[in-house]
């Protein structure tokens, strides 16, 4: 299922947008000269924790990452907390095994809205990832990924009116072939603090 069909699903069920190929203003800069000494630096971001993925997002693996072929080092979020109206940027810093002949993505959503109603589940199964996300690695700007470190950058359009208040539940697997690379989770509570307020200035309350 491609986004265009995602967003016609019962008015997008207010789900978070991840927009196509509107990621244009994303965090990770490459660098004019690229070196073996960011190489290095980046190299320094993959951890060896267990569930705990560094970076001070609500994201975690769903399973043990032990010998997963994406390594993740980090995962920012940016604003963090994410909250209706303002656009939401992540960043996923890490590492890949080997070159990639594909990328795609199973993702479930469940979406829990105030008040005890009922749960709503939005699935898509093995999308192609390319079309979600921008892959920038070292040396070149393209997916799928080759071996090496990345940044994988995602923008979700958080529009007031279209996503609605409510605990999300994210279970998100990266996939290439029949190969699993990663599985990962969140869980966000999304807020509507109005036009003129946000998470800084609003009493915010974590999911």
């Amino acid at each position: 299922m491609h986004l265009s069909s995602l967003l016609a699903q019962a008015a997008f069920l207010g789900l978070v947008v991840f927009s196509k190929r509107s990621l244009a203003s994303l965090v990770y800069t490459r660098p004019a000269t690229p070196n073996a000494q960011l190489e290095l630096q980046l190299a320094s971001t993959i951890n060896d924790t267990n569930f705990i993925i560094p970076g001070g997002s609500p994201f975690f693996y769903m399973e043990d990452p032990t010998g997963d072929p994406f390594t993740i080092g980090s995962i920012s979020m940016t604003p963090n907390p994410c909250q209706i109206g303002i656009n939401c940027s992540i960043e996923v810093r890490g590492g890949f095994a080997t070159d990639l002949p594909s990328l795609d993505l199973d993702l479930e959503i469940d979406i829990n809205p105030p008040g005890g109603q009922s749960i709503e589940k939005i699935v898509v199964s093995k999308d192609n990832a390319c079309d979600w996300l921008k892959v920038k690695q070292i040396y070149r700007e393209a997916c799928p990924p080759k071996k090496g470190f990345a940044s994988l950058n995602m923008e979700m359009v958080l529009a007031r009116g279209w996503v609605k208040e409510g605990i999300y539940s994210l279970d998100l697997k990266l996939i290439s072939g029949d190969k699993q690379l990663t599985h990962i989770g969140a869980r966000i509570k999304l807020v509507d603090y109005g036009p003129n307020l946000n998470a800084t200035t609003a009493n915010v309350e974590t999911a």
